[in-house]
């Protein structure tokens, strides 16, 4: 007799069963698979605002100013201890170009969230007056934060110039006009105006040789490629202290103390002459008056911890706090002074 395969689906009855515990495999397949998505979609719900707070913790401080100069420097010193007290990250952007305006207009232009910090200094209230160009307000466009740190500027020379003295240094600019060469960190920054307006008050000229930043404006100073230099005290502080360069004088009116030997400009027979520099921070116009007060107190903070005052100090920075409308009040200040200076010294916006 013929085998007979026994086939498992011969009776309707046993098909049905077999149907209905397949469909209820997929129902509880369906079901897990939902159960699956709804837990991935609250995941992704508690995720996410998390991603977007961690984003809105970092700040950016932009610095018109190449790095490993005083500014980037201090910058970086006080910008370390404020993200602490802030809880927030600050990362530093160099945006180098026309003197600090490059950095400037990307800041009046961004986000009033407080999120993007301009370290401002006193290349911010000059500009206006040697630059025919800025595509933002000096003013209007920022909310001025704070002041945090002052200084002088030092007319300097190689240590082998023969030049021993700032008398020295204008008779022989008196006897050859426009022939003593000068580096600065580029037109329109502090040292470049500060010199342009020594050279008025003493009624001299010199040859401006523009550099794009500090260090390379003093590298070839001591490389003997320029005759001498009038820079920001604690950038050429070290190489005075070690032999390098020699100081001539200081441009505030009274004696700098980390170099007390040094006559100021004011005492070598040019009494109104006095000037020093200044950093500080701004943001874009808008920013709310709580963010702004938020900043504000952090670096007021920092600029009070005595181990960063020790070391501000150390670099010839005198440690200082201004508020939000002292630093408005003083950037107006200061843009006026440079106006009436330039125009002084005979010096017309490019």
């Amino acid at each position: 007799m013929p085998h007979k395969m026994f086939n498992s689906l011969d009776s309707p009855k046993q098909a049905k069963e077999v149907h209905l515990k397949s469909d209820k495999v997929c129902l509880k397949a369906q079901w897990l698979c939902g159960l699956v998505s709804l837990l991935l979609l609250q995941a992704l719900q508690m995720v996410l605002p998390t991603m977007a707070a961690a984003q809105s913790d970092t700040t950016r401080l932009l610095v018109g100013f190449p790095p490993g100069g005083n500014i980037d420097s201090v910058a970086r010193l006080l910008s370390t201890e404020a993200a602490k007290v802030m809880g927030r990250t600050i990362v530093l952007e160099n945006r180098v170009g026309a003197g600090g305006a490059v950095a400037a207009e990307a800041v009046a232009r961004s986000k009033p969230d407080g999120q993007t910090l301009l370290l401002t200094s006193s290349a911010n209230t000059i500009l206006p007056a040697l630059s025919k160009s800025l595509r933002y307000d000096a003013i209007q466009d920022f909310e001025w934060v704070t002041v945090f740190a002052r200084y002088p500027l030092v007319v300097a020379v190689n240590a082998k110039s023969p030049i021993q003295n700032l008398a020295e240094l204008l008779q022989r600019a008196k006897a050859a006009p426009s022939r003593l060469t000068f580096s600065t960190p580029g037109n329109g920054t502090t040292p470049h105006l500060t010199t342009e307006l020594l050279a008025s008050t003493a009624g001299v000229k010199f040859l401006h040789i523009p550099y794009k930043g500090e260090v390379p404006a003093m590298l070839d100073l001591l490389g003997g490629q320029v005759d001498f230099s009038l820079l920001t005290g604690p950038t050429v502080l070290p190489r005075v202290k070690s032999g390098e360069l020699r100081a001539l004088a200081v441009t505030t009116q009274q004696r700098w103390k980390p170099l007390p030997e040094v006559p100021s400009v004011a005492e070598s027979g040019y009494p109104n002459y006095n000037l020093s520099s200044w950093l500080g921070l701004a943001v874009a116009k808008g920013t709310p008056a709580a963010e702004v007060d938020r900043i504000f107190k952090a670096y007021s903070q920092v600029a009070q911890m005595p181990d960063i005052q020790k070391q501000l100090e150390s670099r010839g920075i005198d440690p200082v706090i201004f508020s939000p409308a002292e630093t408005l009040d003083l950037a107006r200040k200061e843009i006026k002074q440079w106006q009436e200076l330039a125009n002084a010294a005979g010096l017309k916006p490019e």
